[in-house]
């Protein structure tokens, strides 16, 4: 949405500004809710998010895009629980921020589990 105040020429800034948006601006796919995954850890495999993020950016603003993943520290988790959240950002400034869910029941091994099953 775009506002011009005392403008003489209203349309012609509108139409401007328009292509301009257009020619210089491309919507990317920041976050695929059918590709999101988690490649490492206790939650590798386990987790997805709810819906997917595009937003419209310049070429050189692509290049300063990044996705900051904090999950909880849990040992145990279930399906559905919400296990950390995802933020997408731009330099230093929160683009969009959503939750991370469990996708499967899951418990980690205590180091005692880990010891037993060596002699089970």
């Amino acid at each position: 949405t775009v506002v011009t105040l005392n403008d003489g020429n209203e349309y012609d800034t509108h139409e401007n500004l328009y292509e301009y948006g257009f020619k210089n601006y491309k919507l990317y796919t920041i976050l695929d809710k059918n590709k999101f995954k988690i490649d490492e850890g206790f939650f590798k495999g386990k987790a997805y998010i709810e819906n997917s993020f595009q937003y419209p950016l310049t070429e050189s603003e692509k290049e300063d895009v990044r996705i900051l993943i904090k999950l909880q520290n849990k040992t145990s988790f279930r399906e559905g629980e919400k296990i950390g959240d995802v933020s997408v950002l731009l330099g230093e400034e929160e683009l969009y921020k959503q939750n991370v869910y469990a996708h499967e029941q899951a418990k980690k091994e205590s180091l005692w589990d880990k010891i037993r099953g060596l002699f089970t």
